[in-house]
């Protein structure tokens, strides 16, 4: 009951093993690694957020009268946390 599916891989006829993105047993293959650096992506993040929410940050401003919103977890400090804050476009923002 063993047959051959391209490039010379003997697989059970039942049991299709598609050589391009499987390796050994049920393991996905590493087809491309990009390098983005988390400092790049949280950037790119931001700039989503902050295109999605403006709307209803400028309407929970309004209707709700924040003094504060809190950021918590973060993973950075010093100067790159300055340019996050900087880019989330809050007036009177600052790191604690």
């Amino acid at each position: 009951m063993y047959g051959s599916f391209g490039k010379g891989t003997a697989v059970r006829k039942r049991k299709f093993l598609n050589k391009t993105i499987k390796d050994h047993g049920e393991h996905f293959k590493a087809v491309k690694n990009n390098k983005v650096s988390l400092f790049d992506s949280m950037n790119s993040m931001v700039e989503l957020i902050n295109s999605q929410i403006e709307i209803e940050h400028n309407k929970a401003i309004v209707d709700y009268k924040l003094d504060i919103v809190g950021l918590l977890e973060t993973k950075f400090s010093g100067g790159k946390a300055d340019v996050i804050i900087a880019n989330l476009g809050f007036q009177y923002s600052h790191r604690v």
